[in-house]
């Protein structure tokens, strides 16, 4: 085949190597393209696995407490986390971790999230009577965003 090749004229040698050239790029380009589209469905499916764990956490949470108190549940009876984790959805926030501390403190943390929407979170959250802020950490993120880790414990 390379014998072939140098028996081409100069000018067909230069569009059989520019054509060998445009085709191996284009069969580059169109892996690369299926694999970024493979990296965004799998990130989509990470985010939505995120917040599915947190709705597992939250319910798991509520159980652990009913089981530990072995008491029945009641309609009185309001865990913290399920409170927290409704009122991030109502302002549309996502937490990127929540921890139940003791029987009554949750730790959490949002990252990337507006100043102003964590601040208005927190007045809502306080405001409803549910919960007592213990501790607020902001810091200081790309642009408007912050970084918040947040201590709550289930006001008594």
């Amino acid at each position: 085949m390379k014998l072939r090749f140098l028996q081409l004229e100069p000018r067909q040698q230069l569009v059989t190597a520019g054509s060998a050239a445009l085709l191996a790029l284009l069969l580059a380009g169109g892996i690369l393209l299926q694999l970024h589209k493979a990296q965004v469905q799998a990130q989509l499916q990470l985010q939505q696995a995120a917040a599915e764990l947190t709705q597992v956490q939250a319910l798991a949470a509520q159980f652990a407490a009913l089981h530990a108190n072995d008491k029945p549940a009641s309609e009185d009876v309001v865990d913290l986390t399920a409170v927290v984790s409704r009122s991030l959805q109502a302002f549309g926030l996502q937490p990127t971790r929540m921890q139940q501390g003791s029987s009554d403190e949750l730790q959490l943390r949002l990252d990337a999230v507006p100043y102003s929407d964590a601040i208005a979170w927190l007045a809502s959250l306080e405001q409803s009577g549910s919960a007592v802020l213990l501790r607020a950490t902001f810091s200081q993120g790309a642009g408007d965003t912050s970084t918040l880790s947040v201590s709550l414990k289930k006001r008594p």
